[in-house]
């Protein structure tokens, strides 16, 4: 069926279809009852509008790209929830290509979707080395087209200047972190990374260090160790007698525990790491096994979470997107997620993670 045969069966027009089922109701310009009659009946006879016909026509297409630079982790599956609670309401279809944290499949999925015409893009970058970031690969597909649809990145910011945004105060959760182990009387301070990383991750590094050095830290004071694996005692050797870490991700504390207790006094260390509240769950089921006692408690002096609430990241996202698609030609801008701060033992009794 085609869209003037459902047009005809609603006895309505084409044109009255096509913003019934391409729109928000609010963007209609059509009467309450006549949006819902409309959709109700395409979803009784199963009819859906061609969104390649429409993107051919020069119109919105109806389908939002979602590019997984990172491997489709569980809590990637919690992002793209929140994405589709938004989109699919109205109608919208995601087109979504996994990248597996390669660089050749990151570049191939911007070509993809730049062709087939999607509204936008919504970018969730690979990991790349911890020094050695660039998007030459993506700049040389944009090169190719010479129309885009708004793009947005997700979690780390981008270096690409035509890119929109959505990311956290990354320097600012660091800084946070330096100034509440400074008061908690640290004095020797690590950062804890991982080889492969994110931009969001270097910048909450670099707000974490130079806050430390404002603050008359010296800078052989401050060290840093960046994991391929967390157990191994010689790759965390250079943090011997830290008193002081940030931990990029809270899920390599238990395997780096063994070695911290034996470089360092466990519970003599003022700790900050970053989480989403999955990852969080996961690191209270690991944590006994690697202190060896019951229940949720952890073994440091102060434990102290910045936790990402994915579902809310894929919703806001998807907001963000759906927003630049109704106002083409925004120019590119940065909007803030927020980050809940606390302490272990506090997000435990506040069910935070449930």
């Amino acid at each position: 069926m085609n869209i003037r045969e459902f047009a005809k069966l609603c006895d309505v027009s084409p044109s009255t279809v096509s913003r019934a089922l391409g729109r928000p109701w609010e963007k209609s310009e059509l009467s309450r009852a006549l949006y819902d009659r409309i959709r109700g009946k395409a979803a009784e006879v199963g009819f859906r509008p061609n969104f390649h016909a429409k993107a051919m026509l020069g119109r919105q297409s109806g389908c939002i790209g979602f590019i997984a630079g990172y491997k489709m982790s569980f809590a990637v599956g919690t992002l793209l929830e929140g994405i589709s609670s938004v989109l699919t309401p109205l109608g919208k279809n995601l087109s979504i290509y996994p990248c597996r944290n390669q660089r050749d499949l990151e570049a191939e999925a911007f070509d993809t979707q730049l062709y087939c015409g999607v509204d936008a893009i919504i970018y969730l970058p690979c990991l790349q080395p911890f020094n050695r970031y660039d998007a030459d690969h993506i700049r040389g597909q944009l090169d190719r087209h010479s129309q885009l649809p708004p793009v947005i990145t997700l979690y780390s910011g981008s270096e690409i200047a035509a890119f929109h945004q959505l990311r956290f105060r990354d320097y600012e959760i660091g800084s946070r972190a330096a100034l509440r182990q400074l008061a908690e009387g640290s004095s020797r301070f690590g950062i804890i990374d991982t080889i492969i990383t994110t931009l969001s991750n270097r910048e909450t590094a670099r707000g974490y260090r130079e806050t430390l050095l404002l603050h008359g830290v010296p800078a052989e004071e401050v060290c840093e160790v960046l994991l391929y694996t967390p157990g191994h005692e010689k790759n965390l050797a250079p943090l011997a007698g830290a008193d002081g870490l940030l931990c990029s991700y809270l899920i390599t504390l238990p395997g780096c525990l063994p070695a911290l207790s034996k470089l360092c006094k466990a519970e003599a260390i003022n700790i900050d790491a970053l989480c989403s509240t999955e990852t969080q769950s996961l690191f209270q089921w690991l944590l006994p096994a690697a202190t060896g006692e019951n229940g949720s408690r952890q073994p440091f002096r102060t434990l102290q979470l910045h936790i990402r609430d994915l579902f809310d990241i894929g919703v806001r996202s998807a907001e963000f997107a759906r927003k630049l698609i109704d106002n083409p030609g925004s120019a590119p801008y940065t909007e803030y997620l927020d980050v809940v701060s606390d302490s272990y033992e506090n997000a435990i009794d506040a069910d935070i993670f449930r």
